[in-house]
């Protein structure tokens, strides 16, 4: 069934595990692939063959100018003339670091909670600003470590943060064949400070149920939500930012009348 293209449109075609073609009419059509790239492409025939004329890749070249080539291939063809053909290979886009960012966030948005998306936002904000008009293919490995040593004077925590959202941020450069090779890639051999730390320090039986009573007495001033957050970290044993972090939508069952145990604070 044809389709009407517009940029809201072409934004929105998602990459399957094949090649698929939409084609809105009389040829016009649109080839994604599994990587992501959205090639505009004339498909006619001559003789009884069908052929293809590749007309861009988008968004480098826009839905008006790919109508533009689609007209005048379909022009040329009325009148016996060569057609204008583009690469074979799609174009690698000189995509900015900020179109870059842009289209990540909107595709990571569903998948994140809303604390990691906060955190990436504000790396992506605050950390690579001098970096958004270059071109991601001209970030080196040298621009990564920089970034990685400056930030270490903010905590490790911050550091490892950075790290963790850049490297998905090119990552999702390489899975798109943008022609980026990963700076971030391999940089905990690099900075072995990146990688977690054991933890060496664990509860013993007798301690978690000292903290579960001291949490249900409500002896000290906590709130309920943190009470319930701690429970859940001890019964889970989830990370406390994960926990911290954690949406109602991430929550699958009905959790309206169950308890951790017998006291009312546990209701969830």
């Amino acid at each position: 069934m044809a389709k009407n293209f517009s940029d809201k449109y072409l934004s929105n075609l998602k990459p399957q595990s094949k090649i698929y073609r939409i084609r809105e009419s009389k040829g016009f059509a649109i080839m994604v692939r599994p990587s992501g790239i959205k090639t505009f492409y004339y498909i006619y025939e001559v003789g009884g063959k069908r052929k293809e004329l590749n007309l861009g890749t988008y968004p480098l070249t826009s839905l008006q100018q790919a109508r533009e080539k689609y007209n005048d291939a379909v022009k040329a063809l009325f009148n016996n003339k060569p057609l204008v053909k583009e690469p074979e290979t799609p174009p690698i886009p000189e995509m900015a670091v900020k179109d870059l960012m842009d289209m990540y966030i909107i595709d990571s948005k569903k998948d994140d909670t809303p604390r990691w998306s906060a955190i990436k936002m504000s790396i992506f904000v605050n950390k690579i600003r001098r970096w958004l008009k270059r071109p991601i293919a001209s970030i080196t490995k040298t621009d990564a470590i920089q970034l990685i040593d400056k930030e270490r004077e903010c905590g490790d925590g911050a550091m490892r943060n950075t790290y963790k959202a850049l490297h998905v941020l090119f990552q999702y450069a390489e899975g798109r064949e943008y022609n980026v090779r990963n700076p971030f890639a391999g940089m905990k051999k690099i900075k072995p400070s990146l990688k977690n730390r054991d933890r060496t320090r664990f509860l013993t039986e007798d301690e978690i149920k000292i903290v579960w009573s001291g949490l249900s007495s409500g002896a000290r001033p906590i709130g309920k939500a943190t009470r319930r957050a701690l429970k859940l970290i001890l019964v889970t044993a989830q990370r406390p930012g994960e926990v911290a972090g954690m949406h109602r939508r991430e929550i699958q069952g009905d959790l309206v009348g169950h308890t951790l145990g017998k006291d009312k604070e546990s209701t969830w």
